[in-house]
């Protein structure tokens, strides 16, 4: 068939569904391409949040007099003070020559109380694994794995004492741990019939 010009002309049914075919892909190509931008978009502001939250002191160094400054705990005069009070001299100095400061006496420097290390142990034992950390005297299961074929129940996962049993059958492991001088410390039995 040829239209006015005497060029063939395409006929609907024929290169309809060609033409259709050339506008899909480049539409099905062009939302994918928005989707994966709306996801690592979503996907960073996500990260940035959590961030955000956590990461605020978090790589920050502090110099030993901030540390110091940081760590220094309020005394019950600070709380007992009229906030709104200033301070005023007693006495004006009559002397005009320079005197030696006065040195701090013991009782006035305050050394800081060590923070408790985390602890953390791994154990193999007949049925799995088992990973605890101490903080202190407090322990925490970290997790326990069982190998293949055991299962695994956990009694009491701290702080004061852990109790974890794994199962295959008829066999059965028993393990408790508790800190012991701020180190987890693991006893494991295991029965078999």
């Amino acid at each position: 068939m040829r239209n006015e010009k005497g060029s063939p002309e395409a006929d609907p049914g024929e290169g309809g569904s060609a033409r259709a075919g050339r506008l899909v892909r480049p539409a099905v190509l062009l939302l994918w391409v928005l989707s994966a931008v709306v996801a690592g978009s979503v996907v960073w502001w996500a990260v940035a949040a959590i961030g955000g939250e956590q990461g605020g002191a978090r790589g920050r160094v502090y110099t030993q007099a901030q540390v110091a400054e940081l760590t220094v705990p309020s005394t019950d005069s600070d709380s007992d003070s009229d906030p709104g009070a200033t301070a005023t001299p007693s006495s004006t100095p009559t002397e005009t020559s320079p005197s030696p400061s006065p040195t701090p006496s013991p009782s006035a420097v305050q050394t800081p109380v060590p923070v408790p290390v985390d602890v953390a142990r791994t154990w193999d034992v007949v049925g799995g694994q088992i990973g605890a950390q101490c903080r202190g005297p407090q322990i925490a299961l970290l997790y326990a794995t069982p190998s293949d074929g055991w299962t695994v129940e956990v009694k009491h996962g701290g702080p004061e004492e852990l109790e974890v049993t794994f199962r295959r059958g008829e066999s059965e492991t028993s393990a408790h741990g508790a800190c012991v001088d701020g180190v987890p410390s693991m006893v494991a039995e295991a029965e078999s019939d």
